[in-house]
């Protein structure tokens, strides 16, 4: 194989340890520091992986530090590994270069030894910080005049690391501490994860099972579809599936890649309905559940309804399982795009000025870059809204604050007339305006469109109850509690 297709970084038998006159010792040792510190943000798998290609290393074996052992010897994948159609490795080695950058740049920066892992392949490298090396001789004479450089301007995530306290705020910091890296290469633009829904399984031969299995796909897909940030995609057959898998199965597609599937069992009148979502690019699964219930007057349809309904919410609200999971990997690798919404989202669990400045940054980025995406448009209606009633970074009065606030809004809304998200911002801006009646025509057409999304539900109900309406607006937070994973201290307050 040529030396530059080699994917351990060098020629075996001959692999050599980059390590620029550093002992094993002390290089064992500057391991265990990183891995033992909490703000090195990695996974559990990543630190295996980690551990794994260092050691392999030290002995000498960096000609075993290839995809295949990585996968099968790390990530436990089984021997029939094929790196072309599973690009775990890939993805994983990513992750693992962005959360080395990170602590260096951040946490790490005055680490003596730094271990790193160069694109190409999964060799590390190690060396001393740069302020350790001999000092390299000055290209003028000492007596020429030294003119100091400018100043760089901070990037807006590096001063977050301040703000402690707050789960939502920690995970924060390890954006942060990516930005750095990310002053030198703009973060690439991420887009909503798709899921995948598999077919209601269920025994075969039987046609009565068979249409209420279908039944039940059919309600899934339309309940599903509702929520925005979801990419959804039915797969009637494997051979549709695998062509989804194989096309995203790429390196470098940041797209995370959801799979629903389920069974359906019948019993005497009962069903049990079980279902489980999958992060296919992760190997993991997220979350499994069974729904039981009585089927007493024949007919499946209204059960249908309710079930799909409860494993759309938990799948798709904005506090559900895959928004909150894609935020939690979004702080460990930045991203554009589809990421400057979520950390918009995590913003509001943790709100502060300087959070709100650089949220607002990324969202105005994002939009400069694509006019055309609602949804950064509605988060960034949300953001300049601060402007005005948080007195936040404001730009001009708190006047055309609320008026930009309300542009972002309607511009979100004509890009997508049918998007919960937008009506939502609208709903929110009209009632800090006193339009009233505009608020709650937004905000009930915003349920029409998805009736399953509780944050909706809430936030009309909480507008009703402040306006006086307590018995209504009360009544509808608390329909928004019984179906939501998180319920929010205004939620609380209000009830």
């Amino acid at each position: 194989m040529p030396a530059e297709l080699n994917e351990t970084n060098c020629v075996p038998p001959d692999c050599k340890v980059e390590k620029a006159g550093i002992d094993e010792a002390s290089i064992r040792e500057a391991l265990a520091q990183l891995l033992s510190d909490p703000n090195f943000h990695a996974s559990d798998r990543n630190r295996r992986f980690l551990r794994f290609a260092v050691e392999e290393t030290l002995a000498g074996h960096g000609d075993r530090v290839k995809s295949y052992s990585i996968a099968v010897d790390v990530f436990g994948r089984g021997e029939d590994f094929d790196g072309s159609s599973d690009p775990i490795v890939r993805i994983e080695a990513a992750r693992l270069r962005a959360a080395l950058t990170a602590y260096y740049a951040g946490p790490g920066s005055d680490a003596s030894i730094r271990i790193t892992m160069p694109k190409g392949g999964y060799v590390p490298f190690f060396e001393t910080r740069p302020g350790d090396r001999p000092a390299e001789p000055p290209e003028t004479p000492p007596s020429a005049p030294q003119v100091p450089e400018p100043k760089q301007p901070q990037h807006p995530f590096a001063i977050m690391g301040r703000w402690k306290g707050l789960a939502v705020v920690a995970a924060l910091t390890a954006a942060v501490a990516a930005s750095a890296y990310l002053l030198l290469q703009p973060p690439a633009a991420s887009q909503e994860p798709l899921l995948i829904i598999d077919p209601v399984a269920v025994a075969p031969g039987d046609p009565v099972r068979t249409q209420m299995a279908l039944g039940l796909s059919q309600s899934l897909m339309m309940a599903l579809t509702r929520f925005q940030g979801l990419r959804v995609v039915y797969a009637p057959d494997d051979a549709r599936r695998q062509a989804i898998e194989d096309r995203l199965a790429v390196e470098g597609d940041r797209r995370s890649l959801y799979v629903l599937d389920s069974s359906l069992r019948e019993d005497g009148g009962s069903i049990r309905f079980w279902w489980r979502l999958s992060d296919v690019r992760r190997g993991e699964t997220v979350w499994s559940d069974a729904i039981d219930r009585s089927v007493t007057d024949g007919t499946m349809i209204p059960i249908e309804d309710e079930i799909a309904r409860d494993v759309a919410t938990r799948i798709g609200e904005p506090t559900g399982l895959v928004t909150t999971r894609e935020t939690h990997i979004e702080m460990v690798l930045p991203t554009s795009g589809y990421g400057c919404v979520l950390r918009a989202r995590a913003y509001y669990m943790a709100i502060s000025e300087i959070l709100h400045r650089d949220v607002r940054a990324c969202l105005e980025a994002t939009v400069a870059a694509d006019a055309t995406y609602a949804d950064a448009w509605s988060m960034l209606a949300f953001v300049y809204l601060d402007e005005d009633r948080n007195a936040f970074n404001r730009i001009g009065t708190a006047q055309q604050s609320a008026t930009r606030a309300l542009q972002a809004a309607e511009r979100a809304v004509a890009l997508a007339p049918e998007s919960e998200s937008a009506l939502e911002a609208l709903m929110d801006v009209n009632h800090r305006l006193g339009n009233f009646e505009a608020a709650d025509r937004a905000g009930r057409r915003a349920i029409e469109i998805n009736p399953n999304n509780p944050e909706l539900l809430a936030e009309l109900g909480i507008r009703i109850f402040a306006r006086g309406r307590w018995d209504e607006g009360a009544e509808m937070v608390r329909r928004a509690a019984e179906r939501s994973m998180v319920l929010p201290p205004l939620n609380r307050f209000t009830l």
